[in-house]
């Protein structure tokens, strides 16, 4: 099916903000609207998966420092809106990415079938920009996302060497790479996490990319086009941003989200 997505314009806003727009994006889509959205963060901010306990970050003194927010999507926790320098001196530049799927697009497929496709889409765009990207495979045999982990593979959310009880629990998203993550020179660059409702996808990720291979609408469309799908830039409305204000207030800046694990 080719679908027209809406592509919504670069936002610089705070966790909570960026959340409850990603949340509202995917209540669009149990309407049958599909979007993709690229933004950034107002601040450093540690976001947490869905399942992961708040009380987890605090053994980690960097990370209990930063405001966190509470994600609807499960995966491990990600460092955003800081560049990350890699021991070799390269630097990485923090970007989110975020697209909904509406039911008849997501035609009754596993989540874990999105995530893969999705990412093998956007690796081949990289590569196409002269990103040297790989996407981690699935081992043959095995089924599902998130299976296959290598160890010898360095961390991209910090230079410096994680806790081992962060390391080994996988706190961090980006701690060690899984199949279907995307690499790039033995680093993890890309990981998303996702939340299949009513029958819609949202799938957000972040990607920690050595240079920006181009503007940010066209890799939306090279993106949306690999999938085989097209875009159409459209504004924010008005009400979409009062909506998404009363969310993140009534809920991803409460405690009651963020500490309920």
């Amino acid at each position: 099916m080719v679908a027209v997505f809406r592509i919504l314009p670069m936002l610089n806003a705070d966790g909570p903000l960026q959340m409850a727009l990603d949340e509202l994006l995917l209540e669009q889509a149990e309407r049958g609207i599909p979007s993709f959205r690229m933004y950034l963060w107002s601040e450093p901010t540690l976001s947490l998966g869905y399942f992961q306990s708040a009380s987890d970050r605090l053994r980690d003194p960097t990370l209990a420092s930063l405001p966190f927010v509470r994600r609807m999507t499960g995966g491990g926790a990600i460092v955003h809106g800081k560049a990350v320098v890699l021991a070799e001196g390269v630097s990485l530049t923090d970007w989110t990415y975020a697209m909904t799927l509406p039911s008849v697009l997501v035609a009754g497929k596993a989540a874990c079938h999105w995530h893969l496709v999705i990412h093998r889409a956007l690796c081949r765009v990289l590569q196409q920009l002269g990103v040297t990207a790989e996407m981690v495979e699935l081992v043959p045999g095995e089924s599902g996302c998130g299976k296959t982990r290598f160890s010898s593979v360095q961390s991209a959310d910090s230079p410096r060497k994680q806790p081992a009880s962060l390391s080994e629990r996988n706190f961090l998203c980006f701690a060690r790479p899984a199949a279907g993550d995307i690499v790039w020179q033995g680093h993890k660059i890309v990981g998303s996490a996702q939340r299949l409702r009513k029958g819609t996808l949202l799938q957000h990720g972040s990607m920690f990319l050595p240079r920006w291979p181009c503007q940010w609408k066209t890799l939306a469309e090279l993106w949306l086009a690999e999938l085989g799908w097209s875009g159409q830039i459209t504004p924010w409305q008005e009400q979409e941003f009062q909506l998404a204000q009363h969310l993140a207030e009534s809920k991803y800046r409460q405690p009651v989200w963020n500490l309920h694990r």
